[in-house]
């Protein structure tokens, strides 16, 4: 819909609200659906290039309108975004975040977690951005918390994806890359299939590859840009209604690997995707910023390649967007688009012979970063003035409040003598200042404590989130059954495959605090297990192997070990268990047992058996070889002959049916 468009599908939605109004001193709007379509049509608006419009636009929408409380706060949140994206008003979007907040808390309404957890993640966010650090860990704490206890991975991921982009902030690539992979592993366990999931997960997944390449790790980078690309890429059927939000993913990813293609020195490849990126940014109209910075990253790649007319035409191309945006953008970003832009305008006219224009972009490079000095100086300088006024406004009131001390003192004073007045006066402004100079000291201590105790207490607070997340990897992912009781033999945990067998087996499901199932199901067995317990709680492991029960027809053979649990006084508080399926163990051994008893059997044979007619057979042989033997004896011999041969053959076949 081009701008023209927008205008006559305003005007028509306007229209249409203002004669259901009529008749209407207020109007109402309680369908969501009303508020979506509106916003719909304000984000065409932003889309075409007038976010102030597209506000104006809501603004009249719905002054003196009653909106419901998920209106409201559908219109906040979208203020939010547009004032802490393309305006780039940090106060306005943190006023927005607080109506966000003060909406939530409201008791009349019955808000979800999702809701909630975006609330305290937006207010979060914009302190975050308005330096406010104190009040941004408050809200990403409550965030964090209200994830974890709805263990919901959907609000889990979007804490550990802002938590990521704080890293990034304070260039701590390394971990920001790492916090990013939690984020989308978490993320893959969130349910949801929607567009703006998707959108977010290949967010991830580039991202991750942006911290990897800032942090000059090339082949990850490029590998997680890959998987970004690949993720969105499968599925693009998601981005039907909004086309050009997949168009959007699209060309950021394509800019991304181009730059880390350019980097390593393969300019075709990097072209390729630069090309990719800007024309999908041209077509979706968004992604302004990003087509800005690849249009100056391709004009230097292509001056490598000696294009240098084409390299032009993309700065010409860079300067008309640019003067479009100045208006809209902070100065401090049209600070960093100048520093980018003269390197390679100087560059692009050295390049032409011009030397004079070189310089001049040369000269205004030198300007840009002298400027952006003393901005970020300024800000600081503000920053230490705020100080130094605070300091002030405390010395007023200490001041106040020694006057009124002093005034309450005189009455004493006028009684006394003026020497002793003058002494006593001077001890109590010596002791102030003493008093004051002691405390400014422990004050700053004390600052410098509770600074270091809160990062220590943040970085305690992920390692003991890793080591839970570690510790239950290692019990889940396991077949054998893990359960542990206390003194009065309640369950105290249990692992996954403990659970789902007694679901399969029996259709109950243990419960932590209650008996194990056992007690209910099968008495016999609950008791060896009760002297298992008993066993162990007087001192002593205990292990049992037995039959267990009955799965699909199938009895298994099993080995359930008994170890003490011990608290920190070294005091038995419980028992754990180990049940271990051991069927192929005793399979395997009473097969080794059934064959040597085979052996042993063939050996008796071999050696008691075999033997007789062996040592007559030789005997006999030896006996014929005699020459004077007699033609009646050899003809006797030789049928004793054959029937010994006849004797060996039945035990040879003795000897196979053994060893069958």
């Amino acid at each position: 819909m081009n701008y023209n468009g927008c205008r006559w599908y305003y005007f028509l939605i306007s229209l249409i609200i203002m004669m259901a109004g009529c008749n209407q001193k207020r109007r109402s709007i309680e369908s969501t659906g009303l508020v979506d379509s509106l916003i719909a049509v304000s984000e065409t608006l932003r889309d075409s290039g007038s976010p102030v419009e597209s506000l104006d636009f809501l603004d009249k929408q719905f002054s003196g309108v009653d909106v419901s409380p998920l209106g409201r706060y559908k219109l906040y949140a979208y203020k939010y975004n547009i004032y802490d994206g393309q305006l780039h008003n940090g106060r306005r979007a943190l006023l927005y975040a607080d109506s966000l907040l003060y909406l939530v808390k409201d008791k009349a309404v019955v808000w979800d977690t999702a809701h909630l957890f975006r609330a305290f993640m937006l207010k979060a966010n914009a302190s975050y951005r308005n330096e406010l650090f104190d009040s941004a860990f408050k809200y990403y704490e409550l965030a964090k918390d209200l994830a974890l206890k709805s263990g919901s991975a959907c609000e889990e991921f979007v804490y550990l994806f802002r938590i990521s982009m704080v890293q990034f902030r304070e260039e701590k690539f390394i971990e920001s890359a790492r916090l990013f992979k939690m984020a989308y592993a978490t993320s893959t366990l969130c349910s949801r299939t929607t567009m703006e999931h998707c959108f977010r997960q290949q967010e991830i997944l580039s991202n991750t590859g942006i911290a990897y390449g800032k942090a000059q790790m090339n082949d990850s980078s490029l590998h997680y840009y890959r998987e970004a690309l690949k993720f969105i890429l499968e599925r693009r059927d998601l981005f039907k209604a909004d086309r050009r939000k997949w168009d959007e993913a699209l060309s950021v990813v394509y800019g991304n690997i181009g730059s880390v293609f350019s980097s390593l020195k393969q300019t075709d490849s990097a072209e390729l995707y630069f090309e990719r990126s800007i024309a999908l940014s041209r077509m979706t109209g968004r992604n302004i910023a990003d087509r800005q910075y690849n249009l100056l990253k391709f004009a230097d790649l292509l001056m490598d390649k000696g294009q240098i007319n084409a390299a032009g035409d993309l700065l010409a191309e860079f300067d008309s967007v640019d003067k479009r945006l100045r208006l809209i953008r902070t100065t401090e970003e049209n600070l960093e688009f100048d520093l980018r832009s003269t390197e390679v305008y100087a560059r692009y006219y050295f390049d032409k012979h011009l030397y004079q224009e070189a310089i001049s972009f040369i000269h205004r490079r030198d300007s840009v970063r002298e400027e952006k000095w003393t901005v970020t100086n300024r800000i600081l300088k503000n920053d230490l003035q705020n100080g130094m006024d605070n300091i002030g406004h405390e010395k007023q009131i200490i001041s106040l409040e020694k006057d009124v001390r002093i005034r309450a003192q005189q009455n004493i004073i006028l009684v006394l003598t003026i020497v002793l007045s003058l002494v006593v006066l001077l001890a109590i402004f010596s002791s102030f200042r003493k008093y004051k100079q002691k405390s400014l000291v422990l004050e700053d201590t004390n600052k410098k404590i509770k600074d270091e105790s809160a990062k220590k207490e943040e970085l305690l607070r992920r390692k003991i989130r890793q080591d839970e997340l570690n510790f239950m990897a290692l019990i889940e992912n396991t077949d054998d059954f893990l359960w542990s009781v206390d003194r009065e033999f309640n369950l105290l945990a249990f692992n996954k495959a403990y659970r789902e067998y007694f679901i399969l087996v029996f259709g109950v499901e243990p419960r932590t605090g209650t008996p194990d199932p056992v007690k209910m199901l099968s008495p016999e067995r609950y008791a060896k297990l009760v002297d298992g317990y008993e066993t162990v709680l007087a001192g002593h492991p205990y292990d049992i192997v037995e039959k267990g029960m009955s799965v699909n027809g199938n009895t298994p053979d099993v080995e359930v070990r008994f170890r003490p649990i011990r608290d920190e006084q070294g005091n038995l508080s419980g028992v754990s268990c180990f049940r271990r399926d051991i069927t192929e163990y005793v399979r395997l051994i009473t097969k080794l047992e059934t064959s040597n008893k085979q052996l042993r059997d063939i050996a008796w044979v071999q050696s008691h058996k075999l033997r007789g007619p062996l040592a007559t057979m030789i005997g006999i042989l030896d006996y014929l070889s005699d020459p004077e033997v007699t033609d009646a004896d050899r003809e006797m011999m030789t049928a004793s002959l054959l029937e010994k041969l006849e004797e060996m053959d039945k035990i040879i076949h003795e000897i196979v049916a053994l060893s069958e």
